[in-house]
């Protein structure tokens, strides 16, 4: 059995959070949907593969409340995710968010 080795448990995104990927310099990548999210890190679905260790900006958005909140995080797995191309991503955010993020991000 994996050993779990998150730092906080992750919660169902459903349809209320979406995300877009950007490179360093804010050019968008690709558009994401995510799957969960902890104040630690997240799981994202998306057509486009990124090499396990890329650095990227994300651009998450409540897609209810409108809040937004912006991230580097590093992209630790990087798993095609079925026929079609789409790929799952593991990131861990390079500053975790705050409990207020966090909750205005779910809310």
């Amino acid at each position: 059995m994996p050993v779990e080795r998150r730092e906080a448990p992750r919660l169902a995104a459903g349809l209320s959070l979406s995300c877009r990927l950007n490179d360093l310099t804010g050019n968008p990548l690709a558009a994401a949907r995510v799957l969960d999210i902890s104040p630690a890190g997240v799981a994202l679905l998306t057509d486009r593969a990124l090499q396990p260790g890329a650095f990227v900006l994300l651009e998450l958005v409540n897609n209810f409340s409108g809040h937004a909140c912006a991230r580097g995080a590093y992209m630790r797995h990087v798993v095609p995710a079925g026929p079609g191309g789409t790929f799952a991503l593991g990131g861990e955010f390079s500053e975790a968010l705050t409990p207020d993020e966090f909750a205005r991000l779910l809310a």
